[in-house]
């Protein structure tokens, strides 16, 4: 295949003309064209168009601030104040159609509490938005694919950076997960543990201002002095379920570097993330179902097959697995004890069944 590099600079030859060609709001548009091209295995035409939608939102965003600017100019609006409401009055009254247009995309989008109902939010975003952070992350997932991987973290990095501005805010797990996997690939572990990190600092059972949550030391020190392992998946839940494959593999990571305090504060929270989402699941099914026990509830999660694939595809079975190696290490033998004997009865994953029977 040509070199990608080579397609990089003949996609800088095309994007002016290209752009200028379309109508008004179309970068989506152009960036849904590379990720078609990107999922078919075109990754040339897949970086073309996606510098093509950077281009067209950064004359988009120019071109919105602008109209903007032009509208807020006149001494009858400025009297108005700040508020968007106040505002979008006083420009549909002077007819300030491609202003209003501006606005409206952005509240339809997020609201209007996002921006704080100020118009000058709305004019600084936009001002931000030039940049688009779902194209550079589409560009970094090509140059990953194909093996370049110095490129592809600087374009993870600056979709990271202005995720503030991502069309669906949700993404930037994706991106995080994303840019994880890549520093894994790199064995930067460093940036592995980061990007992981990243993640768990939208999850409010796991930190607050930078430290460990009143929550989580609490479900810690339950699980210390608990002596049956029933009990304990009855007393809590957490259902922050983004975070989950972060809990799932820094507990991984931790285990091999021998940090196993640090293990114990992921591990315990993925448990209790796999165990909620999977109980939200069968109380949604079976309007009878209600916990009694840790064998009767995996025993009713393996009822259903998408349940199954989930938890396997999930590495669910190794996150309770590593919960009661970590149990161990902590010093209750008996819960440890007593989630491994559960697992070995119902556990379909021979592997984890294998590891279960060498622990002491």
């Amino acid at each position: 295949m040509k070199s990608i590099k080579s397609v990089f600079v003949f996609v800088f030859m095309l994007c002016t003309v290209f752009v200028y060609s379309l109508s008004y709001d179309d970068a989506w548009k152009i960036l849904d064209t590379a990720r078609i091209n990107y999922e078919n295995g075109d990754v040339g035409q897949a970086l073309k168009y996606a510098e093509n939608a950077k281009e067209m939102r950064k004359n988009e965003s120019t071109s919105a601030v602008n109209s903007l600017e032009n509208a807020l100019k006149p001494l009858a609006v400025q009297q108005v104040g700040d508020a968007i409401s106040d505002v979008e009055v006083i420009l549909t009254e002077r007819m300030e159609n491609d202003a209003l247009r501006c606005i409206h995309k952005l509240t339809d989008l997020y609201g209007n509490s996002y921006f704080n109902n100020s118009i000058t939010n709305i004019k600084e975003f936009y001002r931000k938005r030039t940049e688009y952070p779902e194209a550079d992350y589409l560009i970094a997932k090509i140059y990953m694919q194909e093996g370049e991987y110095t490129a592809a973290a600087g374009f993870y990095e600056k979709a990271l950076e202005n995720w503030d501005v991502l069309d669906v805010p949700d993404e930037r797990y994706d991106i995080l997960y994303d840019a994880a996997e890549l520093a894994r690939l790199q064995k930067k572990e460093n940036d592995f543990e980061k990007y992981l990190l990243m993640v768990l600092k939208e999850n409010t059972d796991f930190v607050k201002d930078d430290s460990y949550t009143p929550y989580l030391k609490a479900i810690i020190s339950y699980s210390l002095r608990e002596q049956s392992i029933d009990q304990f998946f009855l007393l809590y839940r957490s259902d922050h379920y983004k975070s989950l494959n972060a809990l799932l593999l820094l507990t991984d990571f931790y285990i091999t570097k021998n940090e196993y305090e640090r293990a114990y504060n992921t591990g315990i929270l993925a448990a209790l993330t796999s165990f909620t989402r999977i109980y939200e699941i069968l109380t949604s099914r079976n309007k009878k179902y209600s916990y009694t026990s840790l064998k009767l509830f995996f025993q009713e999660s393996l009822k259903y097959r998408d349940v199954k694939e989930w938890m396997n595809k999930n590495n669910v079975w190794r996150g309770f697995y590593n919960f009661g190696r970590l149990l161990s290490f902590k010093g209750n033998e008996k819960l440890a004890l007593q989630i491994f004997e559960v697992m070995k009865n119902v556990c379909p994953d021979k592997t984890i069944v294998n590891l279960i029977s060498l622990e002491k």
